[in-house]
């Protein structure tokens, strides 16, 4: 379980990256160049290797707006963050009907931290709606 302050972080990086990607003035400018470049200063829990996903959608109407996984579990969840909040604007199932920066204040943006991957004896010891997932947070873009 991440701290509150390591959840407003991921969320910070996420929003910069976005920002920036759609042609926005962004004040936190988290380097865009490599998906593993992030800022020195994070803190040590968004640092751990951790897998996530990258959700936007519409607020009120709660429509996908684009979804992106990223679950190498060997790169820092904040490497991760990044790299998926890159892509969800390519996501191929809205290539007609991007995302555009006229569209950001009405975005929510979800982040889903996954839990490590492990070992389960049979299907029967997975629970669908607790396992995989180690939290979420979601939060109006504009």
């Amino acid at each position: 379980m991440l701290t509150s302050a390591g959840r407003q972080r991921l969320m910070d990086l996420a929003r910069s990256t976005l920002r920036q990607a759609l042609g926005m003035p962004d004040r936190a400018q988290v380097p865009l160049d490599r998906p593993t470049d992030v800022p020195a200063d994070l803190p040590a829990e968004i640092l751990e290797p951790a897998g996530c996903f990258i959700s936007l959608h519409e607020a009120g109407t709660h429509r996908l707006r684009g979804c992106i996984g990223r679950i190498d579990f060997d790169a820092a969840l904040a490497a991760n963050v990044t790299a998926a909040a890159r892509e969800v604007l390519s996501d191929p199932r809205f290539v007609a009907d991007r995302v555009t920066a006229n569209e950001w204040a009405r975005l929510e943006l979800e982040i889903s931290v996954l839990s490590p991957p492990r070992a389960a004896s049979s299907a029967l010891d997975f629970d669908p709606l607790n396992d995989g997932l180690g939290w979420q947070y979601r939060k109006q873009t504009g």
